[in-house]
């Protein structure tokens, strides 16, 4: 890996996700292969299904122009994991609110990408006029770069066919009027 860093101007990142955006999927199907074959297969799974979500984001539905780029942060670190990427910071997902003053039901899928690890979370929260509020999280996945994984750990609380479900969630969601989120603090250093 090289030592060298480039520092990307905003248009430059804007031209290069749209680039990204508009070549076809399979393109990126033997590059995205190979840099995380060293991923257990239950967390390279878990990637590719964040890196699906991130991406029909971007091809299917109608997102603002930093939400391009926070996206494009999250698959630019995606797809380099194992590999720790200098900077990264950005979550995105989904999220549903329905209800009325009396009654509201919230629910939230995110796929957290850090510069050395990556985590789905997901959960929500239930209000009544009569009771109040309450809030839940539901069992998650989390890994972190570089650490041995054993098996039965706390950080990847669910199954793998719970992770296929995860990314269907995500998609019935949106279908049900949810809102796409992307938040990003990114102050990434692209490496070539």
């Amino acid at each position: 890996m090289s030592d060298k860093r480039t520092y990307r101007s905003f248009e430059d990142e804007v031209a290069e996700l749209r680039r990204l955006i508009d070549a076809p999927e399979e393109e990126f199907d033997g590059e995205r292969d190979e840099i995380i074959t060293e991923l257990a297969s239950a967390d390279r799974q878990a990637v590719e299904i964040a890196l699906d979500v991130a991406w029909k984001f971007l091809k299917k539905y109608s997102v603002s122009p930093l939400q391009i780029i926070g996206l494009g942060h999250a698959i630019y670190a995606l797809q380099r994991y194992p590999e720790e990427s200098d900077g990264v910071n950005c979550a995105f997902g989904v999220s549903y609110t329905v209800g009325d003053r009396d009654y509201e039901e919230y629910r939230y899928i995110d796929f957290r990408v850090y510069e050395d690890s990556f985590s789905i979370v997901r959960g929500g929260s239930t209000y009544t006029s009569d009771y109040g509020s309450d809030s839940y999280t539901e069992p998650g996945w989390r890994f972190v770069a570089g650490e041995y994984y054993d098996g039965d750990q706390g950080e990847r609380a669910i199954g793998t066919g719970e992770l296929v479900s995860i990314k269907e969630m995500v998609f019935e969601l949106l279908d049900l009027g949810g809102k796409i989120t992307v938040d990003f603090e990114s102050d990434v250093v692209f490496e070539e």
